[in-house]
């Protein structure tokens, strides 16, 4: 259990390529067995072998081709609508940022107990701010559901960023698109 306490930690500190496998791990950490530990031995062991990973910050923007997205008005859907902002939000300064989000979830991937995982990656410009991978609480019959349930966590994970911390404070993101990447269409 400590092994997968610093497995977390690496994934903290942005060892992302672990993110995954760590997460499966820590599922078992009341009753491991022996192929857990071989398991974890075995991602030390990748990462002994690459010890020169390293995140980078690109502040670069993703040049999105905007005809490949389709126009709909949802005024009918939610009218009336506004973007949660602190009234007392000082005015933000510099370029405007680009939101991009990352979701997918393997539906059933866990095969003792049925239940999907879910991955988002949530990106300023072309820099990761949050990385997030867990097991989802309901087991879904479909693909859709479990894909349906990623997107809900990645709305809910944009919103605690942008109305609980200062990067609602200091980015200039108002009025600009927020983009969603997922592995169906």
């Amino acid at each position: 259990m400590e092994l997968i306490g610093i497995l977390r930690w690496f994934v903290e500190l942005g060892r992302l390529d672990i993110m995954v496998d760590v997460s499966l791990l820590s599922s078992y950490c009341m009753q491991p067995r022996r192929g857990h530990l071989d398991q974890v031995f075995h991602i030390f062991g990748y990462l002994k072998r690459n010890k020169r990973a390293t995140l980078m910050f690109d502040e670069s923007r993703v040049d999105w081709d905007e005809t490949a997205f389709e126009s709909h008005d949802w005024d009918d859907f939610y009218r009336g609508a506004k973007e949660n902002i602190p009234p007392n939000a000082p005015e933000p300064l510099g370029n405007p940022v680009q939101i991009n989000r990352f979701v997918d979830a393997d539906h059933a991937g866990n095969r003792v107990t049925r239940c999907s995982q879910t991955g988002v990656l949530i990106f300023i410009n072309r820099a990761p701010i949050i990385w997030y991978s867990k097991a989802q609480n309901s087991i879904e019959t479909l693909t859709f559901g479990s894909e349906f349930m990623a997107m809900r966590i990645a709305v809910e994970l944009l919103e605690r960023v942008f109305t609980t911390s200062y990067v609602c404070l200091v980015c200039h993101w108002k009025d600009q698109p927020m983009y969603l990447g997922t592995t169906h269409q």
